[in-house]
């Protein structure tokens, strides 16, 4: 689901704000494709596991943009949306991408922005 928005940043408005439901055991997940000449920002999630398994976010360069997640059979992550949060940014043209250490199911989901030009 993406909306066109006025959603506050620190670097101005977003011009999209979307969800992506999170269900995978993937190792590499992309949930959310790059946007030329724009850049990708993480305003809340969710994360549960079936097993222990460390998840983190990454942008398609690929570069870290979260520590890890250490995550037990059906514990949870949360980090809430709230104004102006921001819990990573990728860079400008790539992709937000999820990254699991083994091939465990986790589930969850993503909010995110889009916000256009460079950081």
């Amino acid at each position: 689901m993406i909306a066109t928005s006025t959603y506050q940043t620190p670097w101005g408005p977003a011009d999209q704000v979307g969800y992506v439901p999170i269900s995978t055991s993937s190792t590499s997940s992309t949930l959310v494709a790059a946007v030329p000449g724009s850049y990708i920002v993480i305003l809340g999630f969710t994360l549960s596991a079936s097993g222990s398994v460390n998840v983190k976010f990454q942008d398609g360069s690929p570069a870290d943009i979260t520590g890890l997640f250490y995550l037990t059979t059906g514990s949870m992550e949360v980090a809430p949306m709230a104004e102006k949060s921001i819990y990573g940014v990728c860079k400008t043209g790539t992709a937000l991408n999820l990254i699991l250490s083994s091939a465990v199911a986790v589930g969850g989901g993503v909010t995110y922005a889009v916000i256009k030009g460079g950081q």
